[in-house]
């Protein structure tokens, strides 16, 4: 997962009957609240393999970055 706006990435996995379990993963950014405020964001998340993962992050690093 990659959320250009994000500080920290929170994860929680909880296991479940049998061999389930529930995992959980929320990007955090701290911020104030003002009245009328917007908050969007983009998240990306990606399967494939590992070096296929870090090239498409390297890239969208690189095209986040340009955009401020």
């Amino acid at each position: 997962m990659y959320v250009p706006s994000a500080d920290q990435i929170t994860t929680y996995r909880v296991p479940g009957p049998g061999d389930s379990a529930c995992s959980y993963v929320a990007p955090l950014t701290t911020f104030g609240f003002r009245p009328g405020m917007v908050f969007e964001y983009d998240a990306y998340i990606m399967i494939g393999s590992v070096e296929g993962i870090r090239a498409t992050l390297s890239g969208l690093r690189e095209k986040t970055s340009k955009r401020g």
